[in-house]
């Protein structure tokens, strides 16, 4: 039979790990001062000034020496005025701005990559699953 140590009983011990424990909680009930991106805004605030009406936020691009927007900063402007988007483009377009291309995202097919996803609808299979409505499945 093996000889286990034995560690002698230290009430100082308890104390000290109620104190890491009451740490812990404190911590958890502080206030984060964090407010994720909104997905429209990305990091753009839409209480901005130059986000205020739309002829503002042609002077700002204009004065800024940019023919274009982003898809954010419309967001922004749209929300500000409280107005449809594609009706604010039309206006900012109306000023000779247009609006930037988003990136494709791209994803590119390696060697060692599995070639029965390229066309699955299902995650779970390769094939549309006609032989299991067919009544032919293993």
């Amino acid at each position: 039979m093996a000889r286990t140590a034995y560690i002698p009983y230290d009430p100082s011990r308890d104390e000290q790990r109620a104190d890491e424990r009451r740490e812990r909680r404190a911590a958890r009930n502080e206030e984060i001062d964090f407010t994720a991106p909104h997905r429209n805004f990305g990091n753009l605030d839409p209480q901005d000034p130059e986000f205020e009406t739309v002829e503002v936020f042609a002077e700002f691009l204009m004065d800024d020496e940019r023919d274009s927007f982003t898809y954010q900063e419309l967001n922004c402007v749209a929300y500000r005025v409280s107005v449809p988007v594609p009706q604010v483009q039309t206006e900012l377009e109306s000023f000779g701005l247009h609006l930037q291309h988003r990136p494709h995202a791209k994803r590119f097919r390696g060697v060692r990559e599995n070639p029965y996803t390229l066309y699955a609808g299902n995650p779970m299979c390769s094939g549309s699953g006609g032989n299991s409505i067919i009544g032919l499945a293993d």
